[in-house]
């Protein structure tokens, strides 16, 4: 029912809005800038009035006589988000649907605390940078490509055995220490060779002997011995040595490699990209064995750049109503 306050305030409209067409919702900001005029500023009595001119507009002013056909307006259909951006885009809550202001066409969004503000950012920096991969290795998302330990370890110890197995001898016994240790065996090769041969060079001489009772045939004797035990020391199967060295080598090699490419897998775009060539930035990112933290890359974008770089929206404001700052993005 409308007070006898109500009928001269909506009267007042009337003069101060001739020729006002009801049901046409563009006309809605003139009513409310009518108000203030008025010095009607209380964020419900604006929206009150608003709603009662909009709604039960008499040409002829004649507000005293409207009786049942009023349509009074009753805050309690809304929430206080709704009529916040009816405030703000100077309507009343019913053209307000969800994001849409119905009587614009204006899509907006509405946050109440800046936490949610920096969730949304958050949620939409996430979903572009898994929507819009973007190609280039040194992008910001590139800092966020890892892999497990599994894969790592897999990864290197696979390459480690291809490199290895392509290895010849020389590439092997290619570092100091090894070298010594094919030395080693290649020192008693000819330790050996050369005992043998004096060995032989004895035992011809202790043949040609013409009897035991030669003086020399006891020092030859004795002599024999001597290099016989010599030549019994050393391990003269060479070749399965230096096959056994190879492989021990070829061992402690494809560990250092393996260990060598899981450290710089801690990095794969720095590692398939850039050093090895093997993937493109945006192939890589695609594999199987890659992760990719979207939702840390959105957090850090969001904190380096700003909210308002990823709310997908022009504008921003705020607006309080009911003692709570609302925060508006719209275009």
């Amino acid at each position: 029912m409308l007070t006898s306050h109500d009928i001269k305030i909506l009267k007042l409209l009337n003069r101060l809005l001739p020729g006002f067409e009801s049901g046409d919702p563009s006309l809605i900001s003139s009513i409310k800038k009518r108000l203030n005029m008025l010095e009607i500023i209380d964020a419900d009595e604006v929206i009150r009035y608003t709603y009662l001119f909009y709604h039960n507009y008499r040409p002829d002013g004649d507000y005293e006589n409207i009786g049942d056909d009023l349509i009074e307006y009753d805050g309690s259909d809304y929430s206080d988000e709704n009529i916040a951006a009816a405030m703000f885009f100077d309507t009343i809550p019913e053209d307000i649907d969800g994001r849409e202001v119905i009587s614009t066409g204006v899509y907006f969004l509405l946050f109440n605390d800046y936490d949610s503000i920096t969730d949304y950012a958050v949620e939409r920096a996430t979903e572009l940078f898994e929507n819009d991969l973007p190609s280039d290795e040194n992008s910001f998302l590139a800092n966020y490509v890892t892999m497990s330990d599994y894969d790592r370890q897999s990864w290197a110890d696979e390459e480690a055995e291809s490199r290895v197995e392509n290895m010849d001898d020389d590439d092997v016994f290619d570092d100091y220490s090894s070298r010594n240790k094919l030395e080693e065996i290649e020192n008693d090769e000819e330790k050996f060779t050369e005992l043998t041969d004096q060995l032989d060079e004895l035992k011809d001489e202790l043949d040609n002997l013409d009897s035991e009772s030669d003086p020399r045939f006891a020092e030859l004797e004795t002599e024999i011995d001597d290099i016989e035990y010599e030549i019994s020391k050393i391990d003269s199967d060479f070749d399965n040595r230096k096959s056994a060295l190879v492989d021990e080598l070829k061992e402690e090699i494809r560990d250092d490699i393996s260990k060598e490419i899981y450290y710089e897998l801690r990095d794969p775009v720095q590692y398939f990209v850039k050093d090895q060539g093997i993937y493109s930035f945006s192939d890589l990112i695609k594999s199987n064995f890659i992760s990719v933290d979207y939702d840390e890359a959105a957090k850090d974008a969001v904190n380096q750049d700003g909210e308002d770089n990823y709310m997908g929206y022009d504008h921003n404001d705020e607006i309080t109503y009911n003692g709570i700052t609302y925060y508006i993005y719209y275009n």
